[in-house]
């Protein structure tokens, strides 16, 4: 081989190698641009692009909390003591919205985990909610349940009585001719709607349930006057 076409083949070994390492580092920056987005949609939450990267947002915690009925009903404030697997413990005030049930968890922005990398976000905490029983009132829904014992005689000829409602005793008038089972309703007595953003929409009403109560024991008097009325006026 002469010298001027070593020189040519030298000259187009150099040429051919450079659009090869071109093509090779375009491929490579193509790849390296597939598996940065493939990585980044698994960061994200279902994969949008707008929200926060998993791998930069803190830890979200739960934790639990116990109420009574009453608190539940009206609502109260709390602080809850909490720490993290890796953070000190803080005092984090809880607002319990009325109305609210067993089980409902609440949400608490910010109080969860540090983020991860700087510029992320903590996590969140969810509190749920745990509601004691009441030795009276039941609850169902929006709704109160209540039973209350009412004797013969004033199931038969009806009375004004007291009734306990959350609120306080409310006066109650029970019919002439009551029967057991008989439900009496006393309207927005209940427990309030809790609605978007623990927001109340109005409330439930309580329901009146009338258990009838007969004496284990009455005089001789008196069981003749109860002969004389069903003699008077005999069952059907």
């Amino acid at each position: 081989m002469t010298r001027s076409a070593a020189r040519t083949w030298s000259a187009w070994r150099a040429r051919a190698g450079a659009r090869a390492r071109g093509r090779l580092a375009a491929l490579a920056a193509l790849a390296a641009s597939a598996g940065r987005a493939r990585r980044s949609r698994s960061y994200f939450f279902g994969g949008h692009p707008f929200g926060e990267p998993l791998s930069r947002r803190g830890r979200d915690y739960k934790a639990d909390l116990r109420i009574s009925f009453m608190e539940a009903v009206k609502g109260t404030k709390r602080t809850l003591d909490f720490r993290t697997s890796n953070g000190p413990p803080k005092k984090i005030p809880v607002d319990i919205p009325p109305g609210v049930e067993d089980g409902l968890q609440l949400h608490i922005a910010g109080q969860g985990g540090p983020a991860r990398e700087r510029g992320g976000k903590p996590g969140n905490l969810f509190v749920e909610i745990h509601v004691d029983e009441h030795p009276v009132f039941k609850r169902h829904g929006p709704n109160i349940l209540i039973e209350v014992e009412v004797g013969v005689v004033d199931a038969i000829l009806g009375k004004m009585m007291l009734v306990p409602t959350v609120d306080g005793d409310v006066e109650l008038r029970l019919r002439p001719g009551t029967q057991a089972g008989d439900q009496l309703v006393l309207s927005g007595r209940g427990v309030p709607r809790l609605g978007q953003g623990g927001t109340s929409q109005g409330r439930g009403d309580q329901i009146v349930v009338v258990r009838l109560v007969t004496p284990e024991k009455i005089t001789a008097r008196q069981r003749q006057l109860l002969q004389d009325f069903l003699a008077e006026d005999p069952p059907k």
